[in-house]
């Protein structure tokens, strides 16, 4: 995860009394991150962390997505979502999307910045990285989505670019390799979402 050549990356948020820095991940997302989907790129990604960063890091991940939700429903449900989380985050992983590709783009934009606010209240020192999703016959409305991802970045100085669906996921096969079904990911579509990120 690459912040901007002005903000720090990979600053731990909280300490245990191991004296060891623990670095949290929120994946906060829709069908594509929740872990009962299954998912497996989300621990795949903090496996791979720990193995990187060992030693001396240790870092954990809180996954609060759930499945078929949209942006507004996130923005609308945003405190009783993130109340049970307990523990300090460092960086939270953001890949929601294509279940708001029919949203207004204003009604969009303030949804997303009512839950960054809320996560920035809430874990000051967290950075937010989101995803600019992509589903198979939503060419052009992942273009205009990314677009606005855009812009909410430049809105706040704790959001910053995540991986782009649009080349990754569709990859030169239109997603038949990196999906099951034009949308979520296939075995190769959870480890690459993981190198991804």
């Amino acid at each position: 995860m690459q912040g901007s050549a002005t903000r720090r990356c990979c600053t731990s948020y909280a300490w245990a009394f191991d004296g060891v820095a623990h670095n949290g991940i929120l994946t906060l997302g829709d069908s594509k991150t929740v872990i009962s989907f299954p998912n497996t790129w989300g621990a795949s990604l903090t496996s791979a962390l720990n193995v990187a960063t060992s030693p001396t890091a240790d870092w954990t991940r809180t996954d609060i997505a759930v499945s078929g939700q949209t942006a507004e429903w996130f923005a609308d449900n945003i405190a009783s979502v993130l109340s049970p989380v307990t523990t300090g985050q460092s960086h939270v992983l953001f890949n929601m999307g294509v279940n708001s590709f029919g949203a207004a783009e204003a009604d969009y934009k303030a949804d997303v910045l009512t839950i960054a606010d809320a996560i920035h209240a809430r874990w000051p020192a967290a950075v937010i990285y989101m995803m600019r999703p992509w589903k198979r016959g939503f060419d052009a409305t992942a273009d205009t989505h990314a677009g606005w991802i855009t812009d909410l970045v430049a809105a706040r100085t704790f959001i910053e670019l995540g991986p782009d669906e649009r080349s990754w996921l569709k990859g030169a096969d239109d997603g038949v390799t990196m999906t099951t079904d034009g949308n979520h990911y296939s075995a190769a579509g959870q480890a690459e979402c993981a190198a991804q990120w």
